[in-house]
């Protein structure tokens, strides 16, 4: 089982397993950040983040910090490898990584 906000991609290392012949309770704790009216008025390199409208995601539509380390894993293994990928956000003419691209793609993380 995995569990994410329904606007990020689900981290595949952050997942638990459940027996098929068990009933098992699950707790979950969302995680909240709200921040006051008067930081708006400091620049996202002073406050160290991004409200969601600042920062434009180029295979997301919500700007998270999950979502842009996606992004950025993504663009730099298109770049350092020639290909994205299976599971991560592409843009229109995608190029799969193949089974030949595996240790490149390691390499990248």
């Amino acid at each position: 089982v995995t569990l994410h906000h329904p606007s990020e991609l689900p981290d595949m290392d952050r997942h638990f397993r459940v027996p098929l012949d068990q009933a098992v309770l699950v707790g979950i704790k969302p995680r909240m950040i709200t921040v006051s009216e008067e930081l708006k008025s400091y620049t996202p390199k002073e406050r160290q983040c991004y409200f969601s409208k600042e920062k434009y995601l180029r295979y997301f539509k919500r700007y998270t910090q999950n979502n842009c380390l996606h992004e950025c894993y993504s663009n730099f293994t298109l770049q350092k490898c020639g290909c994205y990928p299976f599971y991560m956000p592409k843009n229109d003419s995608p190029v799969i990584c193949g089974p030949g691209s595996n240790e490149c793609l390691e390499n990248s993380r």
